[in-house]
């Protein structure tokens, strides 16, 4: 499911817009970005957690040419999944 078929189907499920739902999500995300951004966690209980986590500098095989690959260290986001979505999914 993309962002568009997201807005369209809380939009049938409710009576709001397509626009209305379509600014909801964007502030949402938003939000989520601006809390990833100062390193702190989005929790949505029952559905999962969003953490930035650091991974460290590393080398690795070029699977191509068999050379060593230097990657820097560098900041990720990571979901945990949620009790409730787990449960869901089984």
């Amino acid at each position: 499911m993309n962002k568009k078929e997201l807005v369209d189907a809380v939009a049938i499920r409710t009576m709001f817009t397509r626009k209305e739902i379509e600014d909801v999500v964007d502030t949402f995300l938003e939000e989520c970005a601006r809390c990833l951004e100062k390193k702190d966690k989005v929790v949505l209980s029952n559905f999962g957690t969003l953490e930035v986590r650091s991974r460290k500098a590393r080398t690795v095989k070029n699977p191509n040419t068999g050379s060593d690959l230097h990657l820097e260290a560098q900041d990720t986001v990571a979901f945990k999944i949620g009790k409730g979505l787990k449960e869901r999914i089984r």
